[in-house]
């Protein structure tokens, strides 16, 4: 008897955790889920920590550390020059679910004991990984296969910008300055589309508004159903890319 009510109180127990097993799933998919953009929207709020032009490389370290982010160049990090990054992307969320997925990053550097630029980069496409599940391949292009949309905004103390057929004489940059850049390439005598990337150049003179209005990123593009499909929808204060850039260009199958 004894014995039968153990069956029993065994038998429910596994019939409870069977009926909740697929509820515990479901939360941590939409734990996962919210963690995406919430995370994103975290590194970049950390760069408010850092002045253009007046944090210094010890300011740039500990920011580092508290986000994780890594030099670029490992062999090179120190006072005159190092530049930081850190990645955030939906790869491990199924292809049927994220479609091409998206990628978010925030990336800031030192030049000359001080910092000089911050800002983020917002792509559509995630890495490609090879065998090692941990380790990015660095032998090909991560983004190749993916759509060519991506935006980017930052805030660096001084622009290089030239004047060609003057010269080549640098020039003072504006305050702020923003637009498309479309490249394509030709195939069967067409002109398909490469990449098409919105960029805010933005300086330490440039308005809080301007810096609000440029990084408005659409962080759902790492979490919804199919992701996002072109640059508006990862930033759409960027707007659409004006005609006379696509003219004559095709969509990238």
């Amino acid at each position: 008897m004894v014995h039968l009510r153990t069956c029993r109180l065994i038998s429910k127990k596994v019939m409870w955790s069977v009926a909740c097993l697929p509820a515990m799933l479901l939360l941590l998919c939409a734990a996962y889920l919210l963690y995406l953009p919430l995370r994103a929207r975290y590194l970049f709020d950390r760069l408010e920590e850092l002045q253009v032009g007046h944090s210094s490389f010890e300011d740039a370290q500990r920011l580092a550390r508290k986000i994780g982010a890594k030099p670029y160049d490992l062999t090179h990090c120190d006072r005159s020059y190092c530049y930081w990054s850190v990645n955030i992307d939906n790869v491990r969320l199924p292809q049927w679910w994220r479609g091409s997925g998206a990628t978010f990053s925030v990336n800031f550097g030192v030049k000359g004991s001080a910092v000089d630029y911050k800002g983020a980069w917002y792509v559509i496409g995630v890495p490609s990984y090879d065998s090692t599940p941990s380790k990015v391949s660095e032998e090909v292009d991560p983004y190749r296969l993916s759509p060519p949309y991506e935006v980017s905004a930052g805030i660096k103390e001084k622009w290089i910008n030239r004047r060609l057929g003057q010269g080549d004489r640098i020039i003072q940059e504006p305050p702020t300055g923003a637009g498309w850049n479309v490249s394509y390439f030709e195939k069967n005598g067409s002109r398909e589309l490469a990449t098409a990337r919105f960029e805010a150049r933005m300086t330490p003179r440039s308005s809080a508004e301007d810096w609000r209005r440029y990084t408005a990123f659409n962080y759902s593009c790492l979490w919804k159903y199919k992701g996002c499909k072109d640059g508006v929808e990862l930033l759409p204060t960027a707007g659409p890319i004006p005609p006379e850039q696509m003219y004559g260009i095709g969509p990238r199958q």
